[in-house]
C-alpha cells in the first residue's frame, strides 16, 4: 500500500486517507486524480497498484483498539483519524477532553492547509486543497510509472537536474536591487 508522511505527524497516512482529507471523498474521484482519465483506457497494471491502498483506506486497524477495523469514507472522518492523539506530536494535555479533540483537530486541519506541500498555496495564504490533490496524484502517478518501468527513475543529484543561475538573471537581480 501507498503512505504519506507528513510533518509532525508520528505515523505514516494511508494514501486514500490524505485525499479524503484534502477534501477528494470518492474512491473513483481519487484515482481519476491519480490516473486522470478513470472513463478512457487505463492501464490495469496502475489500478492493480492503487487497489490495496483503496482497500486500505476502508479496513484501517482503529488507533485505540488494534482489533477494530474503522472504515474512513469522508472528510471528517479522515481529519479526526489525522489528529488521533497517536499520531500528532502536538501535545495539549493542559486542556479537558473535550478541548483536546478539539484543538488536535484544528491543528490537523492547519498542518494540511500550511505545512503539506506549502509551496501549493497561492501568495494570499488561502490554502487551495484541490491544487494540493491534483499534485499529489501528479507524483503518485510518477511513482507508479518508475515502479512500473514506463518512467525512469529521476536522479535529483544529477548535474543535469539542477537549476543554474546564469550571468543574466544574477546580474538583473543585483541591478534591480541596487537601482530602485
Amino acid at each position: 500500500t501507498i503512505s504519506v508522511k507528513i510533518k509532525y505527524i508520528k505515523n505514516e497516512i494511508p494514501l486514500f486517507v490524505v485525499f479524503r482529507a484534502l477534501g477528494v471523498i470518492s474512491d473513483k474521484a481519487i484515482m481519476e486524480y491519480i490516473l486522470h482519465d478513470v472513463e478512457g483506457p487505463v492501464d490495469s497494471n496502475f489500478v492493480n497498484l492503487l487497489l490495496p491502498s483503496a482497500e486500505e483506506a476502508n479496513n484501517l486497524p482503529s488507533l485505540d483498539d488494534p482489533k477494530t477495523r474503522i472504515s474512513i469514507r469522508s472528510q471528517e472522518a479522515a481529519l479526526k483519524y489525522i489528529a488521533h492523539r497517536k499520531n500528532l506530536t502536538y501535545s495539549v494535555g493542559y486542556l479537558d477532553a473535550d478541548e483536546q479533540d478539539d484543538a488536535r483537530l484544528t491543528f490537523a486541519k492547519n498542518l494540511l492547509n500550511k505545512e503539506f506541500l506549502p509551496h501549493m498555496n497561492p501568495p494570499n495564504g488561502e490554502p487551495n486543497n484541490r491544487k494540493k490533490a491534483f499534485f499529489l496524484g501528479h507524483m503518485i502517478r510518477k511513482l507508479l510509472e518508475c515502479h512500473l518501468g514506463i518512467r525512469p527513475y529521476d536522479d535529483r543529484d544529477h548535474y543535469a537536474n539542477k537549476r543554474l543561475n546564469t550571468t543574466g538573471p544574477l546580474l538583473a537581480k543585483i541591478f534591480t536591487h541596487n537601482f530602485k
